[in-house]
């Protein structure tokens, strides 16, 4: 009986539960939250997580990822996924404070408001972060917020950020990136540029584990509005929708770069129409991509229609549609030129091909460089120098390029990341790069002229002689204080103060101005103590004497000076004392590289 009783219970238990579980997976909730989910659709400005990266900073946090940018010293944008279980019973924190994971060098904006008719606006709203005190208080870093109008902050982007989670709640993840646009010259008090516009990009995927990338499709709702940030923006945000590709034109920004390339393609022309299906006009590949006169070319894409009108470069082409409209096979027409290809359909608008449709043979591959030579580098052992700059232009190239710098030297593409070596990806056979160049911090003293080769592509190598000077910190200091000619020598005193160069230089003091003193003496208890400027590439020795006539034949070990007085670049104050008698002479001497 007992024995029974218990199995009857636990029966019953196991059906009501698996009861309750049938009734509760369709309202179940469940939050996106952690690094790996708040970039799902791409970055889109390829920011990096480099000190060196002023204008494109990768932050990314369990809450949301964004790029910054120091120059205007808010982010480029910011991106994240809402779903309902994001959203909890955490209260606003209003915990606005300065981002201090912004690398030393940045601006960091402090909490401080931004002044009358200005918002501090979050990118990442603070209504979609409440599932824990920690999220929320994520939202109110300053580097998530950028100088927004009252009216758009608090009206129509609140609505819309309220229309975002309404469309979470009908059961869908909510993929979302947004950012000021538009910046003018002007600057608010903290220095934050203050943005003309602020646009933001939503796509409406599906629920579940999955990642973006295998459940966003062309048929995912995908929503673009673009804000003027001003006072009398009004309240509907409808008003201001557009296409993804039109942000892309005004930001600069490239969407959806994790997703399939024919997904991409079609989501950036896509206009929200609020309701019913949107079927723009994609083409989504060529094949082939180059060919003469009387070619046949496939075009595949999207909602072609019946009838479209395709052009080779401006020049109408004979042409038919195949496959329900997401297929066309086109003749060159004899007249047409290189250019890009375009497809108009009549009721669902153009679109022109990402590619150029090169007309002809194929042309041998070419490369060649602006400059042959670069010459007058110039720098002190222990720093890179200014750098100079070639371009490399190349046709029917069937492979990358690669520049190479010689010992000494390194290459950069955008001026700022140097390194040995550098990669040019042609597109479509085409290249066109300007390449940096310049002397390296472990560049060895001397003159040298050097190449640089540029080699790859299907083409000979091309090369670039370069040639430079590394100076010692000798002679940069001499150059440093305007010094030339006899000047200059190791053993002149320009100023007449009895110290040569060669001294100046050691001690630290002007070769141009008689009225500083190289070392300094004080009486100490039973001797004598002397304090001066060392630098760690000039070698120094401190002697005593009791007695001029015998000379200086004892060694003093000097100390570093403690605390540091201020003093210049590139020293520190050393002293030496001699208290072993009730007199005594000390003297330092210092040989210059």
């Amino acid at each position: 009986m007992s024995d029974s009783r218990v199995m009857y219970r636990d029966g019953r238990f196991a059906f009501l539960f698996s009861v309750l579980l049938f009734v509760a997976v369709p309202h179940v909730s469940w939050a996106r939250l952690g690094v790996d989910y708040q970039m799902q659709l791409g970055n889109p400005t390829a920011a990096t997580v480099d000190a060196n990266n002023h204008t494109h900073y990768l932050i990314q946090r369990a809450q949301y990822a964004m790029d910054y940018n120091d120059a205007t010293r808010q982010a480029n944008w910011v991106s994240w996924s809402y779903t309902t279980g994001d959203t909890g019973s955490t209260s606003r924190q209003d915990s606005y404070r300065e981002d201090t994971s912004l690398p030393v060098g940045f601006t960091r904006i402090g909490s401080a408001t931004f002044g009358t008719g200005l918002d501090r606006g979050h990118m990442c709203p603070s209504g979609d972060r409440t599932a824990s005190v920690a999220d929320n208080d994520a939202t109110f870093f300053m580097s998530n917020m950028i100088p927004q109008t009252s009216q758009n902050n608090q009206g129509l982007w609140a609505t819309f950020e309220t229309y975002c989670r309404t469309l979470a709640s009908e059961g869908s993840e909510v993929l979302i990136t947004c950012g000021p646009g538009d910046f003018g010259t002007t600057s608010i008090s903290n220095g934050m540029k203050l943005p003309g516009s602020v646009w933001k990009v939503v796509v409406v995927a599906p629920s579940g584990a999955a990642l973006a990338t295998s459940k966003v499709t062309t048929a995912s709702r995908v929503i673009a509005i673009k804000t003027p940030n001003t006072a009398s923006v009004g309240s509907s945000w409808a008003s201001y929708i557009t296409t993804v590709e039109q942000i892309e034109a005004d930001t600069g920004c490239k969407f959806f770069s994790s997703l399939p390339t024919s997904v991409a393609r079609y989501l950036r022309k896509v206009k929200d129409t609020g309701s019913g299906p949107n079927t723009p006009t994609v083409i989504s590949s060529l094949s082939p991509i180059s060919g003469s006169a009387g070619t046949t070319v496939t075009i595949s894409g999207y909602n072609f229609g019946t009838s479209p009108v395709v052009k080779f470069n401006g020049v109408t082409a004979t042409a038919s549609v195949q496959s329900g409209g997401t297929r066309i096979t086109a003749t060159v027409p004899v007249s047409a030129t290189t250019g890009t290809i375009s497809v108009s359909s009549t009721s669902n608008g153009t679109d022109t091909s990402a590619e150029t449709f090169t007309i002809g043979n194929p042309t041998s591959p070419s490369l060649t460089l602006s400059k042959t030579s670069l010459s007058g580098f110039s720098t002190t052992a222990g720093t890179a120098s200014a750098s100079q700059s070639y371009t490399v232009n190349g046709t029917g190239l069937t492979a990358n390029v690669v520049v190479t710098a010689p010992a000494g030297y390194e290459v950069s593409l955008d001026n700022v990341s140097f390194a040995g070596t550098q990669t040019l990806v042609p597109v479509n056979g085409n290249l066109s790069a300007v390449v940096y160049v310049r002397l390296s911090a472990s560049a060895q003293v001397g003159s040298s002229t050097l190449t640089i080769t540029d080699v790859g592509g299907g083409v000979a190598s091309q090369n670039v002689t370069v040639s430079g000077n590394v100076l010692t910190p000798w002679q940069g200091w001499t150059l440093a204080y305007g010094l030339t000619g006899s000047t200059a020598l190791g053993s002149a005193d320009p100023d007449g103060d009895g110290m040569d160069n060669n001294a100046e230089f050691a001690f630290g003091t002007s070769p141009v101005d008689a009225s500083s003193r190289a070392v300094t003496q004080t009486s100490v208890t039973g001797g004598i103590k002397i304090t001066y400027l060392q630098r760690s590439d000039v070698t120094y020795t401190v002697k005593s004497a009791s007695d001029m006539a015998v000379g200086f034949t004892g060694t003093v070990i000097p100390s570093k000076s403690s605390p540091q007085p201020t003093v210049p670049t590139g020293y520190e104050q050393y002293e030496a004392t001699l208290t072993t008698g009730t007199k005594g002479f000390l003297k330092v001497e210092a040989v210059v590289p």
